[in-house]
């Protein structure tokens, strides 16, 4: 949010700052396995499976962080309505809710403060990921599945992780709550 504007909207942004806890530890854990299975306290094939796939999670994470260096904002929330960058603003009253809940799969983030902040359009109406969300290059692959399970699991494409941007879930649903009736639902 720019200082001279923040009663008229809230800009939301990636936080490479915010992310870099997550990716150390990432890349901390993608070391680990290796020693643990020099030690024997896991097999080869699990070092095997969790090196490559650690692997990936660490490459997507550092992406993200370097993306986020220099990135501009990705939401805009105002009066008028959401916006997403590169994509026309969807009035509040396309809105249905916007909900605070946990990550999905709850089974796979049971011990997870984590938040996530989903955007619910009416039904009929879809809105846009963040741009910082949407794959690109090598990774375009699981995409499509990403899009089905982000549908799924919250309902929709716009999602918020509060660990990943400069504003909190609090600061998002505060916006919200100024500028629209819309409800903001708390899981």
């Amino acid at each position: 949010m720019t200082a001279h504007e923040p009663d008229e909207a809230l800009h939301v942004s990636p936080s490479a700052r915010r992310q870099l806890p997550t990716v150390a530890l990432l890349v901390g854990l993608w070391c680990l396995y290796p020693v643990l299975g020099l030690t024997g306290l896991i097999g080869p094939w699990l070092v095997a499976f969790g090196t490559v796939v650690l692997g990936w999670a660490v490459l997507l994470g550092v992406r993200s962080v370097l993306r986020a260096r220099r990135s501009s904002w990705e939401l805009r929330l105002d009066r008028d309505g959401v916006t997403v960058r590169d994509h026309p603003t969807v009035p509040w009253s396309q809105v249905d809710e916007v909900r605070i809940t946990r990550m999905r799969p709850r089974w796979l983030f049971l011990a997870s403060r984590h938040r996530v902040v989903a955007v619910v359009g009416r039904p009929g109406v879809e809105l846009a990921a963040l741009p910082s969300s949407r794959l690109a290059g090598p990774v375009v692959v699981a995409g499509g599945l990403g899009a089905r399970l982000r549908h799924r699991w919250y309902g929709t494409q716009l999602l918020l992780m509060p660990s990943a941007v400069d504003a909190s879930a609090t600061t998002i649903a505060e916006a919200v709550q100024r500028f629209s009736e819309v409800p903001v639902r708390r899981d």
